[in-house]
């Protein structure tokens, strides 16, 4: 099987594109605000007609497939079939197929992990808000005692917010943002209102955390939660624990939107094609 390809996944102006490549050839990487990029392997990739069909049944399982009450499971033994090398092309793929069932490209995307973090290399309490809403992680490269993924349902971090500050306005603009944020990537619009440069930044980063459910995770676990339902982040990891060849495998990831959200993804744009209204934050 060929490589796995990295395409975008939805179309971006010239500036943009120019913008993405000066970042990349800058930093290493595409930034917080340009995750436009997905690992990708066409599905006809798979030559053998009979596995071929075996694993678009499993795609559309996995797109018919409803999380069970509390929207969220944690994962185990994911790297014990494909093994690590050919966990990458098995997302990639996924991703291929579901974006296919669906016939939007932007309904499903196998991001490449990127650098991003805090100083200490920890990750804020965050929703990721891309445009598809379930998140399926799968953790490759650990650090012993580092690292450890932080959970806190998205519910419970309203009224931590609120007593830790963050105005009712504010709170209002980012529940907001959770809806638009199935038009367009909205990373910054909703984390930017908690963790940017504001008077409540550290006191909410602070009580996020102390609220977190903190679950050590190894290799081929991982977690599957509705990205609009869960926080999740990450414990302090050293700068130097793992060299940087490993940092681009240490995840594998994959969001998408399962039949019901693709369902009611349609019915808004409908709506709002009808009334005119627009998410804020799209780059095109």
């Amino acid at each position: 099987m060929r490589p796995v390809q990295r395409v975008s996944y939805e179309p971006l102006p010239l500036w943009m594109r120019a913008k993405v490549a000066w970042t990349k050839l800058r930093t290493g990487h595409e930034g917080h605000t340009f995750y436009t990029l997905t690992w990708h392997v066409p599905v006809n990739e798979i030559l053998d007609g009979g596995l071929r069909r075996e694993m678009l049944d499993f795609a559309r399982g996995m797109y018919h497939y409803e999380l069970p009450p509390g929207d969220a499971v944690i994962l185990t033994g994911m790297l014990d079939g494909p093994g690590a090398g050919g966990a990458l092309h098995l997302f990639g793929w996924l991703r291929a197929a579901l974006a296919a069932i669906s016939g939007e490209e932007s309904s499903a995307i196998a991001a490449p992990t990127g650098q991003s973090g805090d100083e200490d290399g920890s990750f804020g309490l965050h929703a990721d808000m891309w445009i598809p809403a379930l998140l399926f992680n799968v953790f490759n490269h650990v650090v012993a005692a580092q690292g450890a993924s932080l959970l806190l349902p998205m519910d419970e971090m309203w009224g931590i917010a609120a007593a830790a500050g963050v105005p009712a306005d504010v709170r209002a603009e980012m529940a907001e943002a959770r809806v638009e944020a199935g038009e367009c990537d909205y990373f910054e619009q909703f984390n930017g209102l908690l963790y940017g440069d504001h008077p409540w930044t550290d006191r909410v980063r602070r009580a996020l955390r102390e609220a977190a459910i903190e679950v050590p995770l190894g290799p081929g676990q991982g977690y599957f939660v509705n990205d609009r339902e869960w926080l999740h982040g990450r414990t302090e990891l050293a700068p130097d624990a793992l060299p940087r060849e490993l940092k681009e495998d240490r995840l594998y990831r994959l969001a998408y939107n399962n039949a019901r959200l693709d369902a009611a993804a349609g019915k808004r744009r409908v709506e709002w094609e009808w009334t005119g209204r627009h998410a804020a934050g799209c780059k095109s």
